[in-house]
């Protein structure tokens, strides 16, 4: 044979066909493979699964409204190239409260014109529903009223509780 291994190191034999091939024991003393235990948790895991729907109305069945992609006119005070933003619907608020936050650096009027700048927008571009619209309206005013990081916590709280949903749809 043409073997370049010393016959000391070589493994030992085992059949490399048939029947016991695949079910050499783990423990020699058991008599139970470790393929046969696999099989069984696995089995065991599938046996008696079922899928339940929930109840109609309970849950949103996740559409790609929220993947839709919307272009937000840049505030006038925004220095980056090009006159739009190409946002996600899921991440508009963040959109607004990163630009918001980055009117703070600059100073605090600065972050009220530019949460005023979205107000307009989402307005003007009918991005949330009416009341959705007033309450953000609202909370804008207030916020610009008293500009502030505290002020502005509950601005961006509301933000993050709208769920974008099809335009038209109930």
């Amino acid at each position: 044979m043409n073997n370049p291994y010393p016959k000391s190191n070589m493994p030992a034999s085992r059949p490399t066909t048939g029947v016991a091939a695949n079910s050499q024991p783990v423990n020699p003393n058991s008599g139970r493979t470790f393929f046969d235990t696999s099989r069984a948790q696995a089995t065991e895991r599938n046996v008696g699964r079922t899928i339940v729907a929930p109840p109609s109305g309970f849950v949103a069945y996740p559409s790609m409204t929220a993947y839709e992609v919307l272009t937000i006119p840049r505030a006038a005070s925004d220095l980056r190239q090009g006159p739009f933003d190409q946002v996600k619907a899921c991440d508009l608020a963040r959109h607004i409260s990163s630009r918001v936050r980055e009117g703070f650096s600059i100073s605090p009027n600065e972050a009220a014109a530019v949460l005023g700048h979205y107000t307009a927008t989402t307005k003007g571009l009918q991005l949330f529903d009416a009341g959705s619209q007033t309450e953000f309206e609202k909370l804008g005013q207030q916020f610009a009223a008293s500009p502030s990081e505290q002020s502005f916590q509950a601005v961006e709280q509301f933000l993050n509780g709208l769920v974008p949903t099809e335009r038209g749809a109930e």
